[in-house]
């Protein structure tokens, strides 16, 4: 069962980061509101896929932040 307080969260963020993308193109609230609902589930079924993998996105150990010695290539770093 999802925490239904982080699935508005995500909505209420992935809604205010396409908006402006969706009304130009001619959607409405509507619109938003359904590609939110959608994306959201994307997030939470990625989340709990991961986490039943016990699969993380890994963080830069803060001594290396500064150091360039890694091109960064095939990595990922969370923000």
């Amino acid at each position: 069962m999802t925490d239904n307080t982080s699935f508005c969260l995500t909505t209420d963020v992935i809604s205010a980061a396409i908006a402006d993308q969706v009304r130009r193109l001619g959607g409405d609230s509507e619109a938003i509101r359904n590609i939110s609902f959608a994306a959201s589930y994307a997030v939470i079924c990625w989340s709990l896929a991961a986490a039943e993998r016990s699969q993380s996105i890994p963080r830069r150990p803060e001594e290396t932040h500064n150091n360039r010695s890694n091109s960064g290539k095939d990595t990922t770093w969370a923000a």
